[in-house]
Parts: C-alpha cells; structure tokens; sequence
C-alpha cells in the first residue's frame, strides 16, 4: 500500500513516515507540503492512504482534506493533530477524513489504521486518547 505524508513540519512528517514504513505491507513513496496541486500529486504518486498532519496549518490542513477528499473519493485520509480538541478531529472528520489521531496516540493507533484506512465507511476521532464516533458524510 502507498502511503503519502503531508504536512509542513519536518519533525512530525518524519515520526509518520517512520511510524508508516514499519509496516512491512506500506511503503512510504513521498513527503509534501500542503500545495495548490495536490490532487495532481497525490495521483501522480499513485497514494493509496495520505497521513496528513493538520497540527500547524490551521484552515489550510482541513483545507487539503477536503480537497483531497473532494477529487479523489475512495483515497484513504489520515489526520494527525498535536492539538487535543475534539472540535479540531470533528471538523478533520467532516471534512473528509477518515480518522483523525492525536500526535501522542500516533504510535498507538496509525499501524493498525494504515492497514485499514481505505476500506473505511465511518469516522473516528482519536483525540487525546478519546475516542469519538462520528458519522462521515456520505462520499
């Protein structure tokens, strides 16, 4: 499986590609940024799952999540976030995610949720090792 890292910081973008490629089924093909022509990228890269990292970008993380989810409706969408509030996983939720973790639980909870990240039907929200369900936009 290809997995995608986004995000702006390099720290936080290395944890995840790390956490990723430990994994023996996922390889990790690419870090980018949040950029204009990411559903380009994204195809170009041939990502099956994108781990996006909406800590520092504000709007432009949930941004990109939509955009993503938008163009490319069966793409599995990963969000992680340093910051522990539900309303920050709910929107990353609504906006297209198909998960959305906490930075502290990353090491917890992406392994498995890679493996399953596109077949996903319905959302959770992984915040401050809370769980929540929330009930996803039809796509």
């Amino acid at each position: 499986m290809n997995v995608l890292v986004i995000g702006d910081n390099p720290d936080v973008e290395t944890l995840i590609a790390e956490l990723a490629q430990s994994v023996p089924e996922v390889t990790v093909i690419g870090r980018i940024g949040h950029c204009v022509d990411l559903v380009t990228q994204v195809q170009v890269l041939d990502a099956h799952v994108v781990v996006a990292d909406i800590s520092g970008a504000g709007m432009k993380g949930l941004d990109t999540i939509y955009r993503l989810r938008t163009g490319m409706p069966g793409l599995g969408i990963i969000a992680v976030s340093s910051m522990a509030t539900t309303d920050l996983a709910r929107s990353a939720c609504e906006c297209g995610a198909d998960l959305s973790i906490h930075l502290g639980d990353l090491a917890a909870h992406l392994l498995p949720e890679l493996r399953s990240a596109s077949a996903r039907h319905g959302c959770s929200a992984l915040a401050g090792s809370e769980q929540i369900g929330i009930t996803q936009h039809e796509r």
